[in-house]
């Protein structure tokens, strides 16, 4: 997440009551791939996914980024790897957002 763009939710503090429920593995799982009849097709690949947010104002550093062009690549033109294509609990965000909005947060660890 593009921390210039996190939603602010303080607005909803003391309007909200609930809880807020983790699921999933803290582990970094595939992500299945299905077509348009709802059939798995496999998994996603890192290719098939973006690795870094390119939405907003590029980051200003003074560690120069490959290939950037200020009008044509802000963001710059070097293929960027990552793990955007694997899915896990992300949950200190989760625990984060929950004392934002004032709710009570528990991660779902059995189906009991």
């Amino acid at each position: 997440m593009n921390p210039r763009y996190k939603t602010d939710f303080s607005d909803l503090k003391s309007k909200l009551k609930g809880l807020l429920v983790g699921v999933g593995g803290l582990q970094n799982v595939p992500i299945p791939k299905y077509n348009n009849q709802g059939q798995q097709q496999g998994f996603y690949k890192q290719d098939d996914v973006p690795h870094r947010s390119t939405f907003g104002m590029a980051p200003t550093s003074s560690v120069p980024v490959e290939g950037y062009n200020a009008r044509n690549a802000p963001f710059g033109s070097g293929k960027v790897g990552g793990d955007q294509n694997l899915t896990k609990l992300y949950e200190s965000y989760l625990q984060q957002l929950s004392k934002q909005v004032d709710c009570s947060y528990h991660r779902l660890e059995t189906s009991e």
